[in-house]
């Protein structure tokens, strides 16, 4: 069962799921929209367009920040992110995390990603 607005608020002030920080502008009637940090990684492809796992990988990403002016991401590119909020769920739910249709339809995509429990996972 997905939860409503009004389900995901209540759920918060009992505990059994976490969102920090929480914002009611941000809480959708069945979802909750995360915003993206800006810290990203993508890959170094200066050199490295074969990825070769027995190999060192300590330049394979590049560590960057999303200026004011905003990021942008070339064909193709891959870019690992983080959201600033912590999110997590008790034994009774699963969290999951899904790209937006308006963003899609421009063609970002957010690779799906489900959680059963409250963890804080960060980019490196």
């Amino acid at each position: 069962m997905i939860l409503s607005d009004k389900s995901i608020k209540e759920k918060i002030k009992t505990g059994e799921i976490s969102i920090s920080p929480f914002s009611e502008d941000s809480l959708q009637p069945a979802s909750y929209d995360l915003h993206l940090d800006s810290n990203v990684m993508y890959f170094n492809i200066d050199g490295n367009n074969i990825i070769d796992v027995k190999k060192p990988v300590d330049d394979l990403m590049v560590k960057t920040q999303i200026s004011d002016s905003g990021f942008v991401i070339e064909p193709h590119q891959l870019v690992l992110a983080n959201v600033i909020e912590i999110t997590g769920v008790d034994s009774k739910h699963v969290g999951r995390l899904e790209g937006k249709s308006s963003l899609a339809r421009i063609g970002l995509i957010t690779v799906s990603y489900t959680h059963l429990r409250a963890h804080e996972t960060v980019l490196d």
